[in-house]
């Protein structure tokens, strides 16, 4: 399913007790376990060796599956969304960043999950005024840019999330200090940006305007 710059691959293979997630390195074949059940399946490694899937919780009865991390040979149940029974992982970022989908039959949303913020519905990170909704994320990088599918304006489509840090002088704080240096920057579509603005233009489309202002208003006034 996936495979690392160190050549570590993942993926799952059938057991005497059902499918496991494993880890190829050298030759060498590691079965991850499980969180108790018979299942897991493995879709994403990072280039520390950090690995992503999903395992089943408990054998026997309702079959529960949770998005799970393996590390340095544990597990960690990375729980689900609040409202929501199940999870998997698809992919993650060597600063332990993951993306995957939350269930609850259905419908299924997407997640970001973050070490010290947890997990985090996808469509929640976007402004209500982006258009966008049902994000299906499945993979993101280093940069914390994440790729997937959802619906813009009732067409399904491929989409781009970049993180977006309104903090643009440093100090810890989205403010006015940041809105003027910003404005100052806002140059308009055809206009050519000097490089001391470039880290204003937020969707990286090569001219600071409108689009951006959004948002930069989106997180300006992020509580």
């Amino acid at each position: 399913m996936d495979i690392n710059n160190s050549g570590q691959v993942v993926g799952s293979g059938a057991t005497e007790s059902g499918d496991h997630a494993f880890l190829w390195k050298d030759g060498v074949m590691q079965d991850l376990g499980t969180l108790g059940g018979e299942l897991s399946r493995a879709y994403g490694v990072n280039d520390l060796g950090d690995v992503v899937g999903y395992s089943e919780r408990a054998p026997g009865g309702d079959r529960i599956l949770h998005a799970v991390l393996w590390r340095a040979g544990e597990m960690t149940d990375l729980g689900a969304l609040v409202g929501f029974l199940e999870s998997l992982a698809d992919a993650i970022n060597d600063r332990g960043q993951a993306v995957g989908l939350a269930t609850r039959g259905a419908p299924v949303f997407g997640f970001l999950y973050d070490p010290d913020s947890g997990m985090r519905d996808t469509d929640a990170l976007v402004s209500p005024n982006s258009g966008w909704s049902r994000l299906d994320p499945r993979d993101i990088n280093d940069a914390g840019q994440i790729v997937g599918s959802g619906t813009f304006r009732g067409l399904r489509l491929a989409f781009l999330m970049t993180p977006l840090d309104g903090d643009f002088d440093d100090d810890d704080d989205t403010d006015l200090l940041d809105f003027t240096a910003f404005r100052a920057c806002l140059t308009g579509p055809n206009n050519v940006v000097e490089d001391k603005c470039r880290h204003y233009d937020i969707n990286r489309n090569g001219t600071i305007d409108l689009v951006d202002l959004q948002a930069f208003q989106w997180v300006f006034g992020d509580p």
